[in-house]
């Protein structure tokens, strides 16, 4: 009998512990809760674990959504700075439309040239590398290194897919 006393001391003992801590952990939240709203709101002790959780998530939820609607505002803001920016410095620009439309052309017709140039220079790029692999290759051949000879051409024959080519080949 005398462990059926202890055995029931203990589950006492241990009932107690966890009432202690429901009760804390309540005081904890409605601390919790009031600093949430300011200080004016706060639990009352007739409202059950549910209804005061209830209430936090909406406390929570509420904070979440002005974050979220300030976070918008500012990016609103930030969209109408960038854009009236753009139009004081259009409509400060002192030349008319016609010249910038000019300026404009201009500028893509030297984008033209140049681009002409670089096909060009990429074309007289190319033969002369061939040229160079094919005169190595023969060198070798003549050495007796045909292995290497027949590596320098595949490798030669592989390099058409090289930047170079890509660029002369976009425009035929």
């Amino acid at each position: 009998s005398a462990t059926t006393d202890s055995g029931s001391a203990h589950a006492c003992l241990r009932a107690s512990v966890v009432a202690l801590c429901v009760s804390r952990a309540m005081e904890t939240i409605a601390v919790w809760f009031s600093g949430l709203c300011g200080g004016r709101c706060h639990l009352s002790r007739g409202l059950s674990r549910g209804q005061a959780a209830s209430r936090i998530q909406a406390r929570y939820r509420g904070i979440r959504a002005r974050d979220a609607n300030k976070k918008q505002h500012a990016a609103a803001v930030t969209i109408q700075r960038v854009h009236r920016g753009r139009n004081a410095r259009r409509d400060l620009d002192p030349r008319s439309a016609l010249e910038k439309r000019h300026a404009s052309n201009s500028v893509t017709d030297e984008m033209h040239e140049m681009n002409e140039r670089m096909v060009k220079m990429a074309r007289g790029m190319d033969k002369h590398e061939k040229k160079n692999d094919a005169n190595l290759a023969h060198a070798m051949r003549r050495e007796g290194r045909t292995k290497e000879a027949e590596s320098v051409e595949h490798n030669a024959n592989a390099k058409k897919h090289s930047s170079r080519r890509r660029l002369w080949d976009t425009d035929t």
